[in-house]
């Protein structure tokens, strides 16, 4: 998976939301191989985008750090609810209980992390993030945590090549 740009919401503020698409095919990736395999694979998309863009070593390293820690909550809240997604599983009790538990624990821990580098940083980071841009990375961050579960429901060919196209754009 490489991300060559993240995926830029602009708005009426001077900084546009950016989200790294590449979530949730790695957020899948998680859910059937862990959260190690998931970090390798988001990182090595980041740094592709992060080379690409010419970014700051510290905003990839945030980014990387929040990713991690993320994926590293989920995936104990996936253990905890108990069995193990496979590709092509029937949507049962743990499959529902995984695509609405999971997403929220990693939702949560990423903008708690967020939150907390905000607070750090003083007054003015929290105005430039609060408002438009925070709805925005919310709500398109919940989509692209909710698509990864269609990846492993359906994983034929096509229906990877059919998420694989908006996301490439």
């Amino acid at each position: 998976i490489v991300e060559l740009s993240p995926l830029t919401i602009p708005h009426q503020r001077r900084y546009p939301t950016r989200l790294a698409v590449s979530l949730s095919l790695t957020f899948a990736i998680m859910l059937l191989w862990g959260s190690a395999v998931a970090i390798v694979v988001q990182t090595l998309a980041l740094g592709v985008a992060a080379l690409r863009q010419r970014q700051p070593l510290t905003e990839f390293a945030f980014d990387v750090a929040r990713f991690s820690l993320a994926f590293v909550a989920a995936s104990w809240a996936e253990g905890r609810i108990g069995g193990e997604p496979t590709l092509g599983m029937d949507i049962n009790e743990f499959g529902v209980a995984t695509v609405v538990l999971v997403p929220v624990v990693w939702f949560l821990v990423d903008n708690g992390v967020i939150a907390l580098i905000l607070t750090a940083a003083g007054r003015s980071f929290w105005r430039r993030w609060a408002g438009p841009s925070q709805y925005y990375y919310l709500a398109a961050t919940a989509g692209l945590l909710m698509l990864a579960p269609v990846l492993i429901v359906a994983p034929t060919g096509w229906a990877v090549a059919l998420l694989a196209v908006p996301l490439a754009l």
